[in-house]
């Protein structure tokens, strides 16, 4: 891999950042890429446990990715929110919907989705 052999230490982070952004391109595609995913995420046929944490591993890693590039996710969060949930089945819409409601969140919080 490219950046295999180099530790993992907060000083070695920039340089690993720069030898991959180098790399692998254009900060704004590599962006554009990870909101394309959350915004056409496809919704789960069978809402087994295994199908249910692949896509929440999917969806936050893609959010996690943004947040590592600089992005204000939650500027996001009106426009994704409701894109990422239409993934998951109807009855963790609805348990969120009661959420953010008991605790006074908005439902477009794109990081306590990820969170709930």
């Amino acid at each position: 891999m490219l950046v295999d052999g180099i530790a993992v230490t907060a000083s070695a982070y920039e340089d690993t950042k720069k030898i991959l952004r180098d790399h692998y391109g254009d900060k704004d595609r590599i962006i554009q890429v990870h909101l394309n995913y959350l915004e056409e995420v496809t919704p789960i046929r069978s809402a087994s446990a295994e199908a249910l944490n692949t896509r929440y591993i999917e969806c936050n890693r893609r959010i996690q990715a943004l947040r590592v590039m600089g992005e204000d996710v939650k500027a996001y969060g009106k426009v994704l929110a409701p894109k990422i949930l239409r993934a998951f089945p109807d009855d963790i819409c609805r348990r969120w919907i009661i959420q953010v409601k008991r605790e006074g969140h908005s439902e477009g919080d794109v990081v306590t989705l990820m969170e709930f």
